[in-house]
């Protein structure tokens, strides 16, 4: 097109009811709004543990996997803002609205209430549109409602693309959401395996913050930690953090897990059993010693015995010479 400015990139299209429909690429910026600014996330003793909060604008990736809690933080950061006064999107890739408003009420929030004073619920089905398709429909979303914060939950829905579509889609995504001067998280289902390993889609790098939730056994139960993994220009917590989820609070902060050692393996231990365990393995080495001189004692006296035997009987030879 002559004098005139185009995406070059090719472009999805679809006939519809009323012609065809061409969605456009989300344009990618390297330019992109910056803020000092800390929002409330309104998780009980997580604020405090990153210098009050998420940066207005920052984009957070929230790994972790089926049943870690990601739906439940995400659904609390919106809340918190719509109790500030803030309009919130919550959309989802894997549950439908009715379901999202019950595991609200199930952690004590009043979801219709929310829902009158900003708060918005949309649900996508990701195996029926092309991911330009959704990109376009939930930016005219955004254009509609102005909310300022934005959880898209289950990016994973896209799990048929490739790796390389993913971190397009997430990047695309990202600068859709700070272009709009919004505060986002995307949740990410990840299979849960010894270590860390949040790089399988290259997202690390997209990402200001990521937050990693994991599960893991100890003494018969299961239990949840969350690890701030990284937060861009800003300290934090480096612990690795237990939580619970409540009826009445939802997602609440316990305090840094010191006592137990090899959380990150999913089979937890606490640190003074480890103590324990070394104290009996040293007793045991030294018990087995012992026997060992015990068994040995009988046989050296009877070498002793056999050697001043000879003795003697050499002396009396010698005195019958």
């Amino acid at each position: 097109m002559r004098s005139t400015s185009i995406i070059r990139e090719p472009h999805v299209s679809f006939i519809k009811e009323k012609g065809m429909v061409v969605y456009p690429k989300q344009p990618l910026k390297i330019i992109l709004p910056v803020s000092t600014d800390r929002i409330r996330t309104g998780i009980s003793g997580l604020d405090e543990r990153t210098q009050g909060g998420l940066f207005k604008y920052s984009t957070t990736a929230l790994v972790g996997a089926s049943g870690t809690g990601k739906t439940t933080f995400g659904f609390q950061v919106v809340a918190q803002g719509v109790l500030d006064g803030q309009i919130g999107l919550f959309c989802s890739l894997e549950e439908s609205p009715n379901d999202i408003r019950t595991n609200g009420h199930s952690i004590g929030y009043d979801v219709k209430n929310l829902e009158k004073k900003g708060l918005h619920i949309l649900s996508w089905i990701p195996e029926n549109q092309s991911q330009d398709a959704f990109i376009s429909e939930l930016a005219s979303n955004i254009d509609t409602i102005k909310p300022s914060r934005i959880v898209v939950d289950g990016l994973s829905g896209f799990k048929s693309s490739s790796n390389q579509e993913i971190y397009l889609i997430a990047k695309r995504l990202c600068n859709l959401f700070r272009s709009k001067e919004m505060t986002s998280i995307i949740t990410i289902l990840q299979p849960q395996q010894p270590g860390i390993n949040v790089t399988s889609h290259g997202l690390s790098s997209i990402f200001q913050n990521i937050i990693v939730l994991r599960y893991f056994e100890v003494e018969s139960q299961i239990k949840r930690s969350l690890l701030i993994l990284k937060m861009r220009g800003s300290n934090h917590d480096q612990s690795i953090i237990e939580f619970l989820i409540t009826s009445d609070r939802g997602m609440k902060i316990i305090g840094p897990m010191k006592k137990y050692t090899g959380i990150m393996s999913g089979i937890a231990q606490k640190t003074y059993q480890r103590s324990g365990d070394r104290e009996q393995k040293i007793k045991f080495e030294e018990n087995m010693e012992r026997r060992k001189r015990k068994q040995k004692l009988p046989i050296d006296l009877k070498e002793i015995a056999k050697k001043e035997k000879n003795m003697k009987n050499k002396r009396r030879k010698a005195i019958y010479k």
